[in-house]
């Protein structure tokens, strides 16, 4: 009778959706024969949701359970009828085949190459590209035009406190020097230093090489007493650097001017270095101001005086090699740095 109740589930199995969802095979449910014999009544009423067949018998998830399974109800089937009679002790029951888990499922990749748990790129605006890193040299009037001469003295102070002429008066006399319309103003900077404003087509450069037709007109309109030679140069950016610690040349001669000595001073480093005096558009020593010839003075071949030198060159790619390899200056290998300014606080 029980192997008739077995194939009559089988049977039924074939034709439900439970056997296409491996829900329920023959070989489990004939493992449990002995417990279908004793349960035959509630197997064919849960023959259509075999998950239940498991709590009925005492399994859950592959393990014997100590409770006791709820009271049979009543059938009026035929199979319960055959089913009830005695029977012995159910054997065990073998546990249920292990089933590995599912893995988890794979998130779907969204369009456009992005995962789907990868959150979408933030549009907006790029960020703000930063500025290119300046070019070593610390560069000195930034963004003027190259569209003006500065007439520079050895003596910085020569026009300091001097009676300046009319502007259109000294514009004038210029212009007809030159034979032509080269100047279309004149200003002067903090230091007093003159500077003279090319009009177009007519360039700086163009200008600064007619230094010998302005000088005889400049020292004329500021009524100097010598004849003092000025430097013509064009408002080309500077590169400021260091020279650390040069040591000053010895002198031979205690009368001779100060002037006379800075310039032999800055010869030395041109030879030495392979560059001209014209890149040199200002040398300045590093000490207190107007101490420059006593450090000269004290210079010895024993004892020499070392002196930092500020040198503003119009040549960035000479600066450069500065910085780079240093500088040879009075037979000693001096290191080069940029310049930096004092920040003024705010008592001046």
């Amino acid at each position: 009778m029980v192997q008739q109740v077995l194939e009559d589930i089988y049977e039924f199995t074939i034709y439900s959706d439970i056997r296409e969802q491996d829900l329920c095979t023959l070989e489990e449910i004939t493992g449990f024969s002995e417990a279908l014999a004793r349960y035959g009544a509630q197997v064919l009423r849960a023959a259509a949701y075999p998950r239940t067949v498991n709590a009925h018998i005492g399994l859950k998830d592959g393990s014997a359970q100590t409770d006791t399974p709820p009271n049979p109800t009543p059938a009026t089937n035929t199979y319960a009828a055959a089913a009830s009679g005695p029977t012995s002790a159910p054997r065990p029951v073998p546990p249920a085949p292990h089933r590995a888990p599912s893995p988890a499922p794979r998130k779907r990749a969204a369009r456009g190459g992005h995962r789907a748990d990868t959150a979408p790129p933030v549009k907006g605006p790029p960020p703000t590209a930063q500025p290119p890193p300046r070019a070593p040299g610390n560069s000195h009037r930034r963004g003027r035009s190259a569209s003006r001469v500065i007439v520079r003295y050895r003596d910085a102070d020569i026009l300091r406190g001097r009676t300046k002429p009319h502007s259109a008066v000294l514009l004038k006399s210029l212009n007809d020097a030159l034979g032509g319309d080269w100047v279309a103003g004149i200003a002067y900077s903090r230091n007093d230093r003159l500077i003279l404003h090319t009009k177009s087509p007519y360039s700086a450069r163009e200008l600064a090489l007619q230094g010998g037709v302005l000088r005889p007109v400049i020292r004329s309109a500021f009524a100097f007493m010598d004849d003092p030679e000025p430097l013509f140069e064009t408002d080309d950016p500077w590169s400021k650097i260091v020279v650390q610690r040069v040591p000053l040349p010895l002198l031979s001669d205690s009368t001779e001017h100060m002037e006379d000595k800075a310039q032999a001073f800055l010869a030395d480093a041109c030879s030495s270095n392979g560059f001209t005096p014209d890149v040199v558009r200002r040398m300045q020593f590093l000490c207190p101001k107007g101490k420059e010839e006593e450090y000269f003075s004290r210079s010895t071949a024993q004892a020499p005086q070392l002196v930092s030198v500020l040198l503003c060159l119009s040549d960035s790619r000479l600066a450069n090699r500065l910085l780079r390899t240093g500088a040879f200056w009075q037979g000693s290998h001096c290191r080069v740095s940029l310049y930096r300014e004092r920040r003024r606080t705010a008592n001046g």
